[in-house]
């Protein structure tokens, strides 16, 4: 990193910056059309639940420099706990799995509401009896429809070598730096089919895709196309080991009862995963009656609220936490 008069923490503590100001607008106009009287603004601090402590000290710290020191610092599936008890998700007698997944990783935490003379919350257990986390997350994914999309040009011609079939035909790759723009690529397609799609959308016949060689080729990936490299349309593959990890969770006797899961996470977002999430676990002997939640900005759907709205923490009342 070489750019005069900066450093890659100034780069960094610039970028929240920035984020301040675009939060600063939101929130005076959500004042200002609610007419609303505030007389100051708490942040909390919410970060992924598998970081090390370092991550969190420098998170804490570059939050605190450009938005002041945050009122509350926790993990992410304490914040999901916390939203999911004060939306009454979940009682003392009806606990709840939270499913977190993220690029890298799933992981598995329940919470149930525990009351003594001494202490009224919530109980996060993320260790006794449940299953390590599972290093499969979003980057797999993307890993996923890149071979998709090379195995679909294995028999293009490659120039100097024989054709497809004869022997020595060269099935080319791209350059490191090329295939790094390719996995780019596929996160914005990805991203984009998983929105909804609306009548004259701009990709709704599918999201062009550039694949370099010794020429460019271009390739068109559509939702369907998207549900069969992952293993949806053939329950196989990524998709398969995600719900295998779901499944053989809430088997374990220390979610004998547990009825409703809520998964969160970008992972969660992709096309087509979270109906085949829900589909598979209804199918297994024992598992029907579960009811499957996830996270997202909207919470319409069909009418119903089935899936959760995210509200700031700081509109959040203060809540007990033991892990």
């Amino acid at each position: 990193f070489e750019v005069e008069g900066y450093t890659p923490q100034m780069v960094c503590e610039e970028y929240f910056r920035y984020v301040k100001s675009i939060i600063d607008q939101k929130v005076e106009y959500i004042i200002s059309s609610k007419e609303l009287k505030v007389t100051g603004i708490d942040y909390s601090l919410v970060y992924p639940s598998k970081v090390g402590d370092p991550f969190v000290d420098e998170y804490s710290r570059i939050i605190g420099k450009v938005f002041g020191k945050p009122k509350t610092v926790i993990s992410s599936i304490k914040a999901v706990s916390m939203y999911a008890y004060h939306k009454k998700y979940f009682t003392a007698d009806e606990p709840i799995l939270f499913f977190d997944m993220g690029e890298g990783d799933i992981s598995v935490a329940k919470a149930k509401v525990f009351t003594n003379a001494e202490f009224s919350g919530v109980v996060i257990d993320a260790a006794d009896g449940h299953l390590l986390p599972k290093e499969i997350g979003g980057d797999d994914i993307d890993s996923a429809i890149v071979s998709y999309l090379e195995n679909t040009i294995h028999k293009r011609e490659t120039i100097g070598s024989p054709s497809y079939g004869d022997e020595g035909h060269i099935v080319e790759k791209g350059l490191h730096s090329k295939q790094y723009l390719l996995m780019k690529n596929v996160k914005k397609a990805k991203m984009i089919l998983s929105k909804e799609t609306h009548k004259r959308n701009l990709f709704e016949n599918g999201v062009p895709i550039t694949i370099a060689r010794d020429v460019i080729v271009q390739r068109i990936l559509t939702k369907e196309e998207l549900k069969e490299c992952i293993g949806v349309t053939s329950n196989s593959g990524i998709a398969k080991e995600i719900v295998d990890y779901i499944i053989e969770e809430l088997k374990l006797s220390v979610n004998h009862d547990v009825k409703k899961v809520i998964i969160s996470g970008g992972l969660i977002e992709t096309y087509g995963l979270f109906e085949y999430i829900e589909e598979q676990i209804h199918k297994t002997q024992g598992l029907k009656d579960i009811q499957v939640f996830t996270i997202e900005t909207k919470a319409e759907d069909d009418g119903l609220f089935r899936r959760i709205v995210m509200t700031p923490l700081s509109l959040w009342p203060t809540t007990n936490f033991k892990i």
